[in-house]
């Protein structure tokens, strides 16, 4: 289990490393020289501790947060003692991987503005764009990316030459609105064709309703509270959305155990990735968590807690805080919503939903 935790980590840093370069030669180079830079921090430690005659200790009887037991520890989220690490081994492994970050950040920094090809085709579809405008007169261009850095890149080398060659003005927008990473799910998509064609027998056979229990490790506390990820599905055609919106007519929603609405459907890709990052290395049910989840719903007849972050999900979606009909979601065959209650949003059905470690386990 450890292993396949750690090969999904692995493959989720390959991915973004991929996604860095795929955005900007730019963005892909401050990556790897921030990669480099923790690496050889890391190997600098462990040299400083070999020289040092350190008594032994217990991480159990440490102050971790304790400054004076920093030079002897190391990790962010979870803290080890370097002492009871295999420094060898693991030096030999980062000298590798310094080698390795090293000859790829050089050939990064080998290529500049001048020599972007994406950078320079880039520029060709602007100025093919303001020189044949669909509509008369509108030179106007948006440009999205994921990444903020890139934005910054993109600005600097294009707003001078934009204005000069072109006449038409730049402006630089990071950090509002909704992310335009909300809206790219292809990772996703491709993760579940991947999955589709080993299980796909077995999705169709899943029923409605379907539930799930985790306890999040220590790499996750920071990221996930206790609460509930809502799938749910709206049964009325007739239901308006935000067309921008990607998964109509599904729904997801993420609600803390206390009542609060964590992220709200248009979060879409956060929330799968939380989901994702949960999901990780676990291919069997968590036996332990299932039981304290029956223990405390009574072999599930007593569902009145997550009843209720149901109908905050619900009052989410449609902006209303009724809850009447709430409860009749559980069950299959329509609800008692009323259209004039929800806006024309008058008939959900809980597709799944995944309940993370909290008042509903822990007991």
């Amino acid at each position: 289990m450890l292993i396949d935790r750690e090969q999904s980590l692995i493959y989720l840093m390959r991915v973004n490393l991929l996604k860095r370069m795929e955005s900007s030669i730019n963005s892909f180079e401050l990556t790897l020289a921030r990669f480099l830079e923790n690496v050889q921090e890391i190997i600098n430690r462990i040299d400083l501790h070999e020289e040092a005659e350190i008594e032994e200790l217990s991480i159990e009887e440490i102050e971790i947060d304790d400054d004076d037991f920093a030079p002897y520890l190391i990790g962010s989220k979870i803290k080890v003692l370097l002492q009871d690490v295999d420094r060898v081994r693991w030096k030999q492994e980062l000298e590798e991987d310094e080698t390795l970050l090293v000859k790829l950040l050089r050939e990064a920094r080998e290529i500049d503005a001048s020599r972007d090809e994406k950078l320079r085709q880039l520029k060709n579809l602007i100025v093919a764009k303001c020189r044949n405008p669909i509509n008369a007169g509108n030179k106007k261009v948006l440009i999205f990316t994921a990444f903020a850095d890139t934005a910054h890149y993109l600005y600097e080398n294009i707003a001078a030459w934009a204005q000069d060659g072109l006449g038409i003005h730049s402006a630089l927008v990071t950090g509002t609105g909704i992310s335009i990473t909300d809206l790219t799910l292809n990772d996703f998509r491709m993760d579940l064709t991947g999955y589709l064609e080993n299980y796909v027998d077995k999705l169709e056979q899943m029923y409605l309703g379907a539930l799930a229990v985790v306890r999040p490790d220590d790499l996750l506390n920071d990221e996930i509270k206790p609460g509930v990820f809502f799938c749910l599905r709206s049964e009325n055609t007739k239901t308006k959305i935000d067309s921008t919106y990607a998964l109509a007519p599904y729904y997801l929603v993420y609600v803390a155990d206390t009542g609060e609405v964590l992220l709200n459907f248009s979060q879409v890709k956060k929330i799968l990735d939380l989901c994702k990052k949960l999901a990780l290395g676990h291919s069997h049910p968590d036996m332990e968590a299932v039981k304290r989840f029956n223990t405390i719903t009574r072999e599930v007849t007593d569902m009145s807690h997550y009843q209720n972050l149901l109908a905050k999900a619900v009052a989410a979606i449609t902006g209303k805080a009724e809850e009447k009909g709430v409860e009749s979601l559980f069950h299959r065959g329509g609800t008692a919503l009323s259209k004039e209650s929800f806006q024309g949003m008058d008939d959900f059905e809980v597709v799944s939903y995944l309940i993370t470690a909290g008042a509903g386990i822990e007991g």
